[in-house]
């Protein structure tokens, strides 16, 4: 009898196990095709429910073969299984709770999609990296990706067009990960168009050289351009045409441009009479061949802190070629050129004020006219390969000018005509190696450059009694030459080993040399007198350095730490061959550094840094003869050579939260620099004389620099505040008699734009500034100067191709005593696109300010500048794209 039981209950058990499936579990199973036709659908989803539709149990999505499996657990008496997809009708059963096939036959239906708006956050970190996307910045008056630049937080456009990230300049800039520009990336932002680009990258602590990555730390950032899809691979071309009056002037450029991945190329033209500077794009903010300047010139004064548009009276064309050649997904060649030929007028009054010890303040009043004009090409080659185990860079940059520039100045009663030439020629080339064996880097740095600057400035009438004698205002005319010709180099080897990702130790010993020649010669032209020697230079230097720098860094976690020291040898050989006289200089120094690095949080970073460094006046800094630098004031430096030790202490503080768009940078610095030479300055009315003296010296001074920055997402606003603090202590040489100074610089400011709707924009910009000279243990009171400057702007959408700016200017400087104090200026301009073109009209100073006015300090000097302006003017531009 008990056998037969047992065999009943285990029937029992088995039937019930089976029921429930596998594993325990309730399987339903089956197929989902097309009612008529029977086709299989693919990717319909199967979903399985509780009988009131109210939870869902189980899921799953048909395969290529319309078939689908869900698995469930639980005890329920019925179930609901409901077949929905896309153009697929709705299907729903109701079946028991059980392991089953259950197949569907399902019916076509339609589908009306409606309208639906996705918003993505306007930042997103991932890691370091920053990603804003263009589509949440960008308006209708945005051409270029420069414009969208401005607007996004923790960016900054400097007027200069350098960009800053969190208040520091980035060390690259890439599109699409490749640096094309080398440095001169004003070009792309200015002309890349901002329909183009998808999104910004900020790229954290970028190491640009994959080699040295995890090696060598950085702080500082890049900014990558990541092109739309439809931009990748397409060429675009885009043309500017514009005439306007009073006076007549045109304003053109030409613009093409291709990305793709193995190829990219960014070509502009552009010429403009109307005031538009068109030249500050082509600096180059890294890794560039900077233009020497001449020790003498044409006496011009310095340029206004206003828009170029107001002030500058030019003609200028201007060329920019630049090409990418992917040669493979390693190696790139980068061809960059430009050409310029730039004409450049000024016109200015001003009155400049030397303090002086125990006696009045010497007070100068000029009148000026100058033209610059420059013809300068330039051309750069660059091969590099940038791998994680070799990193190669070879780059020659070519570059010539030829400036001829004029000036007249009225000095009281007197007249003083200016001419000046400089036809100079310079080559640099950069060879960079690196190479990783076994976890170890070796590098190879070679770094050649030369230069001739050839100068000639002629002044009439003749000037410098002291020196010329009493009939030194006679005719004829006083003709200045100089002709330097330089050559250096710098040749280091490197090595850097890594212990466990943690330490690294490097070493690095190379040599250099810099070889000068310097003749130069003043004289009058109309008379056959043999140059005196006092008045004459030819000379040559000649400066040898071993240097040994080692260095060690400890890397852990979220912050580093690294200590070195430049061990440095230096034989400087000086020849005088006017007065056959020489003299050697040896010396070794010991310049250590340190530097701590933590990543306080993911959006807070703090560094610190501190180094003393010995350097030794530039080589061809001293020369025994005379030499005019300008209409006004000769200059000699003969004796010892200069030499200082400087000291410097930096703290920053950056802080960048993507998730609350705020950013924010605190930056503390401190320096002291101590010397054994200072130049003093004797006047002689309206004439100068400066002279190098033995005097041991000290400066030092420290800064604050902050800014906050917060982008507010449902206001469609961005908030920046900028604030700065700088003082100087510097000790001045005039009129034989050392004066010690104090001088000091406050500035704030608050820029806002805001999007108030659809239709209207508002951007507002105040910047203040107080600086203020004082002379310690001195009678003599110099009175502060406060400038302020605010910029209100709207814009007016009409319609959808129809905009509409007017925008307002206003100065002030309370300190101005030639002219007016508060200054205001009025522009505006109406935009109107149609599908092939856009019709710029832009109005310039309708309140038609002539004369801007300015006053500075620059230590214990005191300018005040008077600026010939350009007058009201109209101009009409018309824009379209070639293809």
């Amino acid at each position: 009898m008990k056998k037969p039981i047992a065999i009943v209950v285990l029937l029992f058990l088995c039937l019930s196990a089976f029921a429930q499936g596998e594993g325990g579990y309730v399987v339903f199973s089956g197929t989902v095709r097309m009612k008529g036709s029977g086709e299989a659908v693919a990717g319909a989803n199967v979903i399985l429910q509780t009988k009131d539709g109210s939870n869902i149990i189980g899921f799953a999505s048909t395969d290529a073969n319309g078939e689908y499996d869900i698995k469930c657990k639980g005890k329920r008496d019925s179930v609901s299984l409901k077949v929905t997809g896309f153009n697929v009708k709705l299907t729903v059963v109701k079946v028991s709770y059980r392991t089953q096939t259950v197949n569907f036959s399902v019916e076509y239906e339609r589908i009306t999609l409606h309208e639906v708006v996705v918003k993505s956050e306007p930042i997103e970190r991932r890691s370091d990296t920053l990603n804003y996307y263009v589509a949440s910045y960008i308006d209708s008056l945005d051409s270029s990706i420069g414009d969208v630049l401005k607007k996004m937080p923790g960016i900054d456009v400097e007027k200069s067009g350098e960009i800053k990230y969190n208040n520091k300049p980035i060390n690259k800039f890439y599109i699409e990960g490749l640096d094309m520009m080398g440095g001169r990336y004003g070009v792309a932002t200015n002309n890349v168009r901002a329909r183009d680009i998808a999104s910004v990258q900020v790229l954290e602590n970028h190491q640009p050289v994959k080699a040295l990555k995890n090696i060598v730390f950085s702080n500082d950032a890049a900014i990558n351009l990541k092109l739309k899809d439809k931009a990748k691979g397409t060429f675009a071309a885009e043309a500017q045409l514009g005439a306007g009056y009073s006076p007549l002037m045109w304003n053109a450029e030409l613009t093409a441009m291709k990305f793709s991945s193995d190829f990219q190329t960014l070509c502009t033209y552009k010429t403009n009479d109307s005031g538009d500077d068109i030249l500050a794009e082509l600096t180059s903010f890294y890794g560039g061949l900077s233009k020497e300047s001449a020790m003498t010139g044409v006496y011009t004064p310095s340029t206004p802190d206003i828009e170029n548009g107001r002030y500058m009276d030019n003609l200028t064309h201007a060329v920019s070629l630049n090409a990418l050649f992917k040669l493979d997904n390693d190696n790139n060649l980068t061809v960059n050129c430009k050409y310029v030929h730039d004409l450049e007028k000024f016109a200015s009054s001003s009155t400049t004020i030397y303090y002086l010890p125990e006696s009045s303040p010497l007070e100068i009043k000029e009148t000026a006219n100058a033209s610059e004009l420059t013809d300068g090409m330039e051309l750069g080659l660059k091969l590099e390969k940038n791998t994680e185990k070799i990193y190669l860079k070879e780059n020659l940059v070519l570059g010539a000018d030829w400036d001829r520039n004029a000036g007249m100045v009225l000095n009281g009663s007197d007249s003083v005509f200016q001419k000046f030439k400089l036809p100079s020629i310079r080559i640099k080339n950069n060879l960079n190696f690196i190479k990783v064996i076994n976890g170890v880097r070796f590098s190879f740095q070679s770094a050649v450059n030369a230069e001739q600057l050839p100068a000639t400035l002629t002044v009439s009438p003749v000037i410098f009694p002291e020196i010329f004698g009493a009939d030194a205002t006679g005719e004829g005319a006083l003709l200045q030459s100089v002709g330097d010709r330089k050559i250096s180099t710098t040749n280091y080897l490197w090595t850097a080993y890594t212990i466990r990702d943690i330490y690294t130790f490097s070493a690095r010993a190379g040599v250099s040399a810099d070889l000068l020649g310097m003749e130069s010669s003043l004289s009058r032209t109309d008379s056959p007198t043999v140059t005196a020697d006092s008045l004459r230079n030819d000379s040559f230097w000649k400066r040898l350095d071993g240097s040994l720098f080692l260095s060690f860094t400890y890397r852990h976690g979220n912050y580093d730490f690294s200590i070195g020291s430049n061990l440095d040898y230096m034989n400087l050989r000086m020849n005088d061959y006017v007065r056959t006289a020489s003299g050697t200089l040896n010396r070794f120094f010991a310049d250590p550094n340190v530097s701590f690095n933590v990543k306080l949080s993911p959006s807070l970073n703090l560094s610190v840094e501190g180094s003393l460094s010995h350097r030794t006046g530039a080589v061809g800094s001293n020369y025994a003869g005379y030499v005019m630098t300008d209409y006004r004031m000769l200059s000699s430096s003969d004796g010892n050579i200069r030499e200082s030790v400087i000291q410097n202490c930096n703290a920053r503080l950056s802080y960048g939260d993507a998730v609350i768009s705020t950013f924010g940078s605190l930056n503390v610095s401190y320096w002291r620099a101590k010397s054994n030479l200072m130049y003093g300055t004797q006047y002689y009315g309206s004439l100068s004389r400066i002279e190098s003296f033995a005097i041991d010296n000290l400066s030092q001074g420290f800064s604050t620099v902050a800014r906050m920055e917060k982008r507010f997402d449902d206001l469609a606003t961005t908030v920046g505040i900028p604030l700065s603090y700088n003082r100087t202590y510097m000790d001045i040489l005039r009129q034989g008699k050392i004066m010690k100074t104090v001088y000091d610089s406050f500035s704030s400011g608050l820029e806002v734009s805001s999007r108030f709707s659809r239709h209207v924009k508002g951007d507002y910009k105040i910047d203040y500034v107080r600086s203020k000279s004082a002379i310690e243990n001195s009678s003599t009171t110099i009175s502060p100067i406060n400038a302020l400057h605010q910029k209100l702007s709207f814009y007016f959408t009409v319609l959808k191709s129809l905009t509409f700016n007017i925008s307002g200017d206003h100065y002030f400087n309370d300190a101005i005593t030639s002219g007016t104090r508060s200054m205001f200026f009025a522009d505006a301009s109406i935009n109107y696109k149609t599908r092939y073109f856009e019709y710029i009209l832009e109005g310039r100073n309708f309140l038609n300010t002539d004369t801007y006015y300015q006053r500075i300090y620059t230590d214990i000097t005191d300018y005040e500048y008077g600026y010939h302006l350009r007058p009201v003017s109209v101009m009409l531009k018309v824009r379209f794209s070639i293809k």
